[in-house]
């Protein structure tokens, strides 16, 4: 049996650019409401996104990143750190 993938890493067929996958996840595209939810791998997945976002509007937009793409980095780092080891 395949695990299903949640939206935070299954790949978005409606987001291309040039045919290729986009692996950034822009402000207005679906978002996870409880990442407490996520496995491990697909949390690390869905930062990565974040991330690859986060760079993309630094370079690209004059007042630096959008607020909703600096407010999903800052949960998923604060989950990212509840689920550390120490």
């Amino acid at each position: 049996m395949e695990p299903t993938l949640s939206l935070a890493v299954r790949p978005d067929p409606g987001h291309t650019v040039n045919g290729r996958c986009n692996t950034r996840l822009a402000p207005d595209r679906e978002f996870p409401a409880e990442l407490a939810a996520l496995t491990l791998v697909e949390l690390q997945v869905l930062h990565s996104r974040i991330v690859c976002q986060l760079e993309h509007e630094h370079l690209e937009l004059p007042d630096g990143p959008h607020p909703v793409t600096r407010d999903r980095h800052e949960e998923i780092v604060v989950e990212l750190g509840a689920r550390t080891v120490r």
